[in-house]
């Protein structure tokens, strides 16, 4: 079942209204240029101009596609969380895990088998999933700026796991999308301060830029391992990349919320 958390004023964060702001500002500025110079297909979003250009030959119903069709998993993302977790031994029966950023759901799914009937799994995202899941799995229908540690305690008030395949709404500006992304790890990491036990692991995609030293920096404060990872699910062309930090210090002290 899926609940919601509680509304705010405002749906981000100032730090999230600059960042849409300067993206919108950014976008007008090189518009025409991008127009021109790759024909993009344009569409109106709440968070500036969706630009969609092509990187390369898309293929949506590749082998990962099959694969996920073919074990039950309603998207082929699952497999980049799989190879995370095969590499890092990430998830383990009977653990609680807070995925942000949920829809989906193949997340919510692969979570749910690893942890079993034991184990707790609570997803988070703005867009309702509408699949059927297993009685050890929660959903709050939430923008991730409205939601609070606090709104995850009827569940539990710790975590494991804390993963994030947050993504923006993206320009086509490498700079801003980027800048977006790193503002959606900066709350996820956040609620992750608050929320993981000591020894819990952090999850995050991220799209490459400039701001990745800084969140690698600060991730190197707070976990014991700290390392980058490419899944081989991930597109030909995309610049995503999870960063893993394993093993939560004791002393890491919480961050202020975004």
């Amino acid at each position: 079942m899926a609940t919601r958390c509680r509304d705010s004023q405002l749906s981000t964060s100032k730090f999230a209204a600059d960042a849409i702001q300067h993206g919108k500002n950014e976008c007008a500025l090189l518009f025409n240029a991008i127009y021109k110079r790759f024909c993009p297909v344009l569409q109106g979003r709440a968070t500036g101009i969706q630009v969609s250009i092509p990187m390369g030959k898309w293929q949506p119903h590749d082998h990962f596609f099959q694969r996920a069709k073919r074990q039950g998993f309603v998207a082929r993302s699952v497999y980049k969380l799989e190879e995370v977790d095969r590499r890092v031994g990430l998830l383990k029966p009977g653990y609680k895990v807070l995925d942000l950023g949920c829809y989906p759901g193949s997340w919510l799914q692969y979570c749910s088998r690893a942890v079993g009937k034991n184990g707790l799994v609570v997803g988070v995202d703005i867009q309702p999933v509408d699949i059927s899941l297993p009685t050890n799995v929660h959903i709050i229908a939430c923008d991730v700026f409205n939601l609070l540690p606090t709104d995850l305690f009827r569940y539990s008030s710790t975590f494991d796991v804390v993963l994030s395949d947050l993504a923006p709404a993206t320009t086509g500006i490498r700079s801003v999308d980027s800048a977006r992304s790193a503002m959606l790890v900066e709350k996820a990491l956040a609620l992750a301060a608050s929320l993981l036990q000591p020894g819990g692991h952090f999850v995050a995609k991220i799209f490459q830029g400039s701001e990745l030293d800084v969140l690698n920096k600060k991730l190197r404060t707070m976990f014991e391992r700290v390392r980058g990872i490419r899944p081989r699910a991930v597109r030909k062309g995309s610049r995503e990349l999870y960063l893993v930090a394993l093993g939560k210090r004791q002393a890491s002290s919480d961050l202020p919320e975004q």
